[in-house]
């Protein structure tokens, strides 16, 4: 799942650099002409993953109040410290995330599927069909093998698999696998399926940011 990730990932970069910029510019218009003051400058900068208890940002504030940094420069150098904010939490998550790394069980009930049929975006859809993800029954309850998502994890963009849930309704259910990336944003791999007694089958996948479709797919047992 690596290659079609890389495109969904530039994706979401290309938005979210540019709404992180646009915050960026708005805070020092509104504190440059006293709309707001300092401390709410101070919490706002906060908000967007700069710590201003930092020095780097001290002196950067300073420079730019004393107008020896021009508004440009302080601008892009804000954004640079999100980036290395953000890349260094990513390092630590993903730690913890690949030393809990979920492995195959060998008494499971494992069944692998491709992803066949996607539907959406044609970017996306063309790196997504033939993947293969693997599921598997323990203890009554279909799961999806978390390891496959070990070398999609390995991207620095990627935080950590932030939950993973399981709806049944009846004798269908759903397992959503959701990543948080780096900028905030949810992606959602909703996992459709089938039980009965003590088989299941996989059925469908809808692939979601934010709550958003961005594309469905079929799921065929490989």
């Amino acid at each position: 799942m690596l290659k079609f990730f890389q495109i969904l990932i530039f994706s979401f970069l290309i938005y979210s650099n540019a709404l992180a910029n646009s915050d960026i510019s708005k805070l020092n218009s509104l504190y440059l002409n006293g709309v707001i003051d300092k401390n709410t400058y101070f919490k706002s900068i906060n908000g967007l993953g700069i710590d201003t208890s930092n020095q780097i940002f001290q002196n950067l504030f300073e420079l730019f109040s004393n107008s020896v940094l021009d508004i440009s420069s302080y601008e892009n150098s804000l954004q640079n410290l999100i980036t290395v904010s953000n890349s260094d939490n990513s390092k630590k998550n993903l730690e913890k995330n690949n030393e809990a790394s979920q492995t195959i069980s060998s008494n499971s009930n494992l069944k692998a599927y491709v992803i066949k049929n996607c539907k959406g975006r044609s970017d996306m859809c063309e790196k997504l069909s033939g993947e293969t993800v693997h599921f598997e029954l323990i203890d009554n309850k279909v799961t999806v093998v978390e390891s496959d998502f070990d070398d999609l994890l390995k991207d620095p963009e990627l935080l950590r698999i932030n939950q993973i849930k399981t709806f049944v309704k009846n004798d269908d259910f759903d397992i959503i696998i959701s990543i948080l990336h780096i900028r905030g944003i949810i992606i959602d791999f909703v996992f459709g399926g089938t039980r009965e007694n003590n088989q299941f089958q996989m059925v469908d996948l809808t692939l979601k940011a934010n709550g958003a479709d961005l594309l469905s797919a079929d799921l065929t047992i490989s």
